[in-house]
């Protein structure tokens, strides 16, 4: 003898609520633990020219973060080289992604033997819009201009010898 098991008929709402809670319970268990949102300020791990250094008078000054910056805070009013009267240096700002690096430029050589300040300002911040605790400072000073004349030191062939034909 073969018995049938009848089951209640269901309620088109009823199996929209069953399937609701089903579909719930599914996605809480698929999606893993929730990200936690970043609160911290970015923090500057290294410059160029490290602080008190002395530094050759064409090359860009950099700063390295500890995480990614938002570019477009990065300005020539966020990220300011300052030389000798406290006169800005002009120049460009740049950020590279991949070494989490801000690099001012200067659009003409510095000046022998000067000191500058490089100085990124609060309104400078990672992706997640958290800003820098405390303006960031450092100075270099550029490297003496070398005044000497070049000299030869070696010719070939030398002085007074007869070259191989």
């Amino acid at each position: 003898m073969h018995r049938s098991v009848v089951l209640p008929r269901q309620t088109p709402w009823a199996y929209t609520l069953v399937m609701a809670a089903l579909l719930t319970v599914f996605l809480a268990a698929c999606s893993g633990p929730n990200p936690v949102a970043d609160t911290s300020a970015p923090t500057v791990v290294e410059t160029t020219p490290s602080d008190g250094a002395t530094a050759p008078t064409n090359e860009p000054v950099s700063a390295t973060f500890d995480e990614a910056i938002d570019d477009s805070t990065l300005t020539t009013s966020s990220f300011v080289l300052v030389g000798p009267g406290a006169t800005v240096v002009a120049g460009t700002v740049s950020y590279d992604e991949a070494t989490q690096t801000a690099v001012h430029t200067p659009t003409v050589a510095l000046d022998a033997d000067t000191a500058y300040t490089a100085t990124l300002s609060t309104d400078v911040t990672d992706v997640a819009g958290n800003a820098l605790d405390a303006s960031v400072s450092w100075s270099f000073t550029t490297a003496v201009a070398d005044t000497s004349a070049p000299t030869v030191v070696e010719t070939t062939p030398s002085d007074g010898a007869t070259a191989p034909t």
